[in-house]
């Protein structure tokens, strides 16, 4: 294995990130929230310090949680048909993909 892509399941958006529906089970509680932001922390974590290169492949929507996944990676690249905005955060580039 050379290259880690991290991509969309079609071209409507990357990661569009938690889903909303479970945040009364997953973040009601105190125990919960901190449960739920150790494996997001883990998850970006092992992400980013991933022995191989790490790419995030953007068509589409990358907001919330897509966002961190997007940020995790070494490389972020907008497809055909986006465009790529791109900030200097901290030593990290935030990227997300808009139409144009």
């Amino acid at each position: 294995m050379r290259l880690v892509v991290f991509s969309g399941a079609g071209e409507k958006a990357f990661v569009s990130g938690a889903d909303i529906s479970q945040f009364e089970d997953m973040r009601a509680a105190r125990e919960a929230v901190s449960r739920y932001e150790t494996m997001a922390e883990q998850t970006l974590t092992g992400i980013y310090d991933f022995p191989k290169p790490t790419l995030a492949c953007i068509r589409g929507y990358c907001i919330g949680g897509g966002v961190n996944v997007a940020i995790s990676c070494d490389i972020r690249i907008g497809l055909h048909g986006f465009g790529v905005l791109r900030f200097p955060l901290r030593g990290w580039a935030w990227a997300t993909a808009i139409r144009r």
